[in-house]
């Protein structure tokens, strides 16, 4: 008793010059427990114990002392993002079968975001990114991050041209409860897809989004998402195109293996039709129904204000121990929307299954995707559907297989094919095979 009473105490009164003993081990403490071990009040090892006490409480202290002497926001600040090399290979051909802009393109994508609480209900986000447009014009792409090499100016050799790095995200968040979140400013997507279809998952729409989530209990869920989005911007016009969302969705999980997640969406816009000029928007790929020019007419022909239904069903360890490999889950998932505005070619659908686990990133998971995906030409407004796929045109059709496997912790592969074509009869299919080699790493 009377040993430890004289441990305890050493370990108290020696955080004073404990601090000088983290630094280097010739300090009053070292003497006085060598002293103790001499008159045989301590063994080596309980000095030796006695000593890391000391020297690991003296270090929190330290940090807690450095932490109090900080602004909480630079307490909380954090630094993440992820880097993607890429080998893209393409093939679209012309009607008649002859081989139309064959190539192989090495990419990266680079993203870098700084995040902070500014208190325990906001916080701010921003974000810096690789530029996905072309450089030789200033032209941004919001639909893109992705450098392709030496690719400055298509025009004239420039090899080994340096991509610009352009603001990805900025937007300040308030979580009003655990329930309810407010976001502000150009953001990630608040929108939920079970696979990227509609909308490109680079996208960073610019605008306001209220957040609700609430657990009715273990088995269910509910999410609502509503949120304003400016489209463009004339100077002097008040009537400036913008979309609106909502969407409203359910978790379920009936049995311990199942689960479900179902949304309903309804997305409407303001002012496209005379504000927003298809082709001439920028980000368009030209392929929406446009008015007739010549008559002096100007801008989209149609409205393209649509209901969206999405689910994804997914059953954990389906096999058990039936299949000499691990199956840990399998599902199927749809998308579908119809724009009532159009009168023809105004479906788009996709169906598809994947099987693997549910999240990829690290050694041993892996994840098999596939779907087939359909886009009439005036089912969706063409400055969103994914890049990837024929080049984020509407009126193309086709399937995509994407085969990802864990490399190492936040280290991945990914093997990601396209066949499409375009669906009009007054149009060459064009079918396209593309190819892409990812690394992903996360950080």
């Amino acid at each position: 008793m009377k040993k430890w009473l004289m441990f305890s105490m050493l370990a108290v009164f020696g955080m004073a010059p404990a601090f000088s003993y983290a630094a280097g081990p010739d300090t009053q403490v070292d003497a006085l427990v060598a002293k103790l071990v001499e008159k045989g009040i301590l063994s080596q090892d309980e000095a030796d114990v006695l000593k890391g006490r000391i020297a690991y409480d003296a270090k929190t202290i330290q940090e807690s002392n450095m932490k109090t002497g900080l602004p909480d926001w630079v307490q909380n600040f954090k630094v993440g993002g992820d880097f993607r090399a890429r080998v893209q290979s393409e093939r679209r051909e012309s009607g008649a079968g002859a081989a139309q802009g064959d190539r192989v393109r090495g990419r990266i994508r680079a993203r870098l975001n700084f995040e902070t609480k500014v208190n325990d209900k906001a916080r701010v986000v921003l974000g810096i990114a690789t530029d996905g447009g072309a450089q030789s014009t200033n032209q941004n792409n919001p639909r893109s991050n992705n450098y392709t090499f030496s690719s400055e100016n298509g025009t004239s050799a420039n090899p080994f041209s340096k991509p610009y790095v352009v603001l990805n995200k900025a937007y300040g968040q308030y979580m009003v409860n655990d329930k309810l979140t407010l976001t502000a400013g150009k953001m990630d997507s608040p929108i939920w897809e079970p696979m990227e279809f509609l909308m490109d998952s680079d996208i960073t729409p610019e605008g306001g989004a209220i957040q609700y989530n609430y657990k009715v209990n273990s088995m269910i869920g509910l999410f609502a998402t509503g949120g304003a989005f400016a489209l463009n911007e004339f100077n002097p016009s008040t009537s400036d195109p913008f979309m609106y969302v909502g969407q409203f969705g359910a978790t379920i999980k009936p049995f311990d293996r199942l689960d479900a997640k179902a949304a309903f969406m309804y997305v409407g816009y303001g002012n496209i039709k005379s504000g927003f000029t298809g082709p001439a928007g920028g980000s368009s790929s030209g392929t929406n129904n446009t008015l007739n020019t010549a008559n002096g007419a100007n801008g989209l022909k149609y409205d393209y204000s649509s209901p969206v239904g999405a689910i994804d069903i997914g059953l954990n360890d389906p096999f058990g121990e039936l299949l000499p490999v691990y199956i840990p889950r399998v599902g199927v998932f749809g998308e579908y929307t119809r724009n009532p505005s159009a009168p023809d070619k105004n479906a788009a659908w996709m169906a598809g299954a994947y099987i693997g686990n549910s999240k990829v990133g690290g050694w041993g998971t892996w994840k098999v995707t596939g779907a087939y995906k359909v886009l009439g030409r005036d089912a969706w407004l063409d400055i969103f559907p994914d890049s990837d796929f024929y080049g984020g045109q509407t009126d193309t059709k086709g399937v995509e297989a994407i085969l990802e496997i864990g490399l190492a912790k936040n280290m991945t592969f990914a093997l990601d094919y396209y066949h499409a074509r375009r669906m009009s009869s007054t149009v060459a299919k064009a079918p396209e095979h593309l190819v892409q080699y990812d690394i992903n790493w996360k950080f």
